[in-house]
C-alpha cells in the first residue's frame, strides 16, 4: 500500500511538472502582439563643428531599433529601449531610417532627418498659438535656415528644463494659468553659435463650456417648464405674442 502512494504521488507530481513546462512553452499571446507606434527619434547634434550627432530612437511597444544612418554606413541594430547611437556626419542633410521591432518580430519604419550644418540658424521664424480647444494650451512651431534642433522654454518656471522640438514638429504645453509669459526658442545646429528668439505671449483660459449642461434632476412636479427637452411643457404656450419683436428660438 505504501508503494502504492508512493506510486501515485510521484505520478502526479511528474503530471504538474509537464503541465506547467506546457504552459510555459505556450507562446500563443505573442500572435496578438502588434507592430510599434509612435516610431520617432530625438536626434541631438553636439554643437563643436565636430558633426557628432546622437540618434535616440522612441516608440510604444518596441523591444530593439535598427538605425540606418541614411549616408551610406554600416546599419545598427538591436539597439535597446532608452539607448542612443552616435554617429559622425559630413555636412549635409540625411534621411536616417528608423526600424522599432516587436517581441514577436513585427517592425514599423519611419524616416527621420538629420541637418549638419556648421553655420549658426538663420531665418529663424516661431509659430505661437493658444489651442482652440485645450484650455492654457500652447502649440508652437519653428522653422530655420541651417537648424538641426530647438529649444523651447515655455517661461512658467525660472529653473525649467526646455523641451525639445525636431525638425517639421509641433509641440504643446499646457499652463496651470492664464496669464503672459516670456516664451524661448534656441535654435541649434552643428555649430557653436545659436540663434534665438522671445516672445511674450498671453495664454488664454476658454470660458465657454467644455462639456454640456448635467441632465435636470428635479421632480417634473416642481418645475414650471417653457421650453425644455426633459420635461412637459404647459399646453398651450404662444412662442410668438405678436409683439413686433424678432426672435430666434434655440433648444439645447
Amino acid at each position: 500500500m505504501m508503494r502504492f502512494i508512493k506510486y501515485a504521488f510521484s505520478l502526479c507530481l511528474f503530471t504538474l511538472v509537464a503541465i506547467s513546462c506546457a504552459e510555459d512553452d505556450n507562446l500563443d499571446y505573442a500572435d496578438k502582439i502588434t507592430a510599434p507606434t509612435n516610431v520617432t527619434a530625438a536626434v541631438s547634434v553636439t554643437q563643436d563643428n565636430t558633426g557628432m550627432v546622437t540618434i535616440t530612437p522612441l516608440a510604444e511597444g518596441a523591444v530593439s531599433y535598427n538605425v540606418n544612418f541614411g549616408d551610406g554606413s554600416e546599419e545598427v541594430t538591436e539597439i535597446t529601449p532608452g539607448n542612443g547611437i552616435e554617429h559622425v556626419y559630413e555636412e549635409g542633410t540625411y534621411e536616417a531610417t528608423i526600424t522599432a521591432v516587436s517581441l514577436n518580430g513585427l517592425t514599423t519604419i519611419v524616416t527621420q532627418s538629420v541637418v549638419v550644418s556648421f553655420k549658426a540658424p538663420e531665418n529663424l521664424v516661431v509659430t505661437i498659438e493658444n489651442d482652440a480647444a485645450i484650455s492654457k494650451q500652447v502649440n508652437l512651431s519653428a522653422v530655420a535656415d541651417f537648424a538641426t534642433m530647438y529649444e523651447v522654454y515655455f517661461g512658467e518656471s525660472t529653473d525649467e528644463t526646455p523641451m525639445a522640438l525636431n525638425l517639421e514638429e509641433t509641440i504643446s504645453y499646457q499652463y496651470a494659468e492664464a496669464g503672459t509669459y516670456t516664451i524661448k526658442v534656441v535654435a541649434k545646429s552643428a555649430a557653436i553659435e545659436t540663434t534665438e528668439y522671445s516672445e511674450e505671449f498671453v495664454v488664454t483660459a476658454i470660458l465657454q463650456p467644455l462639456e454640456g449642461a448635467p441632465t435636470p434632476i428635479r421632480s417634473e412636479a416642481d418645475v414650471l417648464s417653457v421650453f425644455s427637452d426633459s420635461y412637459t411643457d404647459p399646453s398651450p404656450i404662444d412662442y410668438y405674442p405678436n409683439w413686433g419683436a424678432n426672435y430666434n428660438v434655440h433648444t439645447n
